[in-house]
């Protein structure tokens, strides 16, 4: 079993596509807070908010057994 994430449109976003190549891109994990988020405020201070939906999904090629999941996502934001 695996999680996969979807932004609010309902499109799976890829946070590590795996552990051996590096790039750019939404391919590669990188995507712009705009791109994923909506500004909640105004003012001096800007609130930017996201919805995610957490999916428990069969990895191609496993076999699925009853069990449970504990899981913890991290994600590193980064602004330039």
């Amino acid at each position: 079993m695996g999680i996969r994430i979807y932004n609010d449109a309902g499109t799976p976003i890829n946070l590590l596509p795996d552990r051996i190549k590096t790039g750019t891109g939404n391919a590669r994990g990188w995507y712009g807070y705009k791109d994923l988020t909506t500004r909640v405020s105004s003012g001096s201070v800007e609130t930017y908010s996201g919805d995610f939906t957490a999916s428990l999904e069969a990895i191609g090629g496993q076999t699925v057994t009853a069990g449970s999941v504990n899981a913890q996502l991290q994600a590193v934001v980064s602004f330039q």
